[in-house]
């Protein structure tokens, strides 16, 4: 199924209801006249109809030409490029996609200083073609002396709106000659390229509203740091080993009195101490027990005055 011309509501000034219109009707409206097929005798008098309506609307306002069109018939074409001198408001053509035969006579037939092609249009120049065929060599030869004349009045309107010689025009209509949007600008053809300006690409999107921050909260749960060791529940590490009390864990056994003490019974000679009492001794080896018999503490001094050492009986 053809999707066909797209459509648009439209309200016609003095209607109180909108109604559906083509698209092209619509853009008509603005001042924008599209050429997008091969130029017939119909689509010429549609056109310079449009042109001549739009002049008399306001004639102050210029009007906008696209051409994407493979040519057409001569006569057609000459009397579009008629009308297009004709009109008051300065006509701008731009060509877009291809612009050939007589379609490129359009082109160059818009107002000097306002004729651009798009960068990636093509424009193709070529001599007009009979279309005579099975007719008589009388009519064949009659055929050919109007398209040379028609030929005349072309090349005379490429060299006064491109300012190229007439010999160089003569050259390049003898075949098809296809040009780039540049070097239709240097040919003369049209004025400017339109300049279509690529969007950078943008990979993080951008900050709206960015809001600032209020109340920021400080970082829990992250334990501080004391001469380069970090605290464990309120209280340091030292070698490693956490304090407790202020006494450091030591897997050694606790030493009295410079000696150790296993079983709660203190070292001697690296032997315990077992059933063992003290008593005071002399330096003539005799001794005592510190205590008598009821408990009380003797002096450690005998009967001589010579001191008493502690040893083990």
């Amino acid at each position: 199924m053809p999707v066909g011309i797209p459509k648009v509501p439209f309200q016609v000034p003095g209607d109180n209801d909108a109604s559906w219109v083509d698209i092209y009707n619509r853009i008509y409206r603005e001042r924008l006249l599209f050429l997008g097929k091969e130029l017939d005798i119909q689509t010429s008098n549609q056109l310079a109809g449009i042109m001549i309506y739009l002049s008399i609307e306001s004639n102050s306002r210029d009007l906008f030409f696209f051409i994407n069109s493979p040519g057409g018939g001569i006569v057609s074409g000459l009397s579009l490029f008629d009308t297009m001198q004709a009109v008051e408001p300065d006509v701008h053509t731009l060509a877009m996609g291809l612009t050939a035969s007589i379609a490129a006579f359009l082109l160059v037939g818009g107002e000097i200083t306002k004729r651009r092609a798009f960068p990636h249009a093509r424009v193709m120049i070529h001599q007009p073609i009979s279309m005579l065929k099975d007719d008589g060599f009388k009519d064949w030869v009659m055929e050919t002396d109007e398209v040379m004349k028609m030929q005349e009045d072309i090349i005379e309107a490429y060299v006064q709106r491109t300012g190229q010689p007439r010999w160089v025009i003569n050259k390049d209509m003898e075949r098809d000659n296809f040009m780039s949007a540049k070097e239709a600008k240097d040919h003369g053809i049209v004025d400017h390229i339109v300049r279509t300006e690529s969007r950078p690409i943008v990979n993080e999107k951008p900050i709206v509203n960015e809001k600032p921050i209020v109340n920021e909260k400080p970082i829990v749960n992250e334990k501080p740091i004391v001469n380069n060791k970090p605290i464990v529940n309120e209280k340091p590490i030292v070698n490693e080993k956490p304090i407790v009390n202020e006494k450091p864990i030591v897997n050694e056994k606790p030493i009295v009195n410079n000696k150790p003490i296993v079983n709660n019974k203190p070292i001697v000679n690296n032997k315990p101490i077992v059933n063992k009492k003290w008593r005071l001794v002399n330096d003539n080896g005799n001794g005592r027990p510190p205590f008598d018999d009821n408990g009380n503490g003797r002096p450690p001094f005998d009967d001589n005055g010579t001191p008493f050492n502690f040893d083990l009986d």
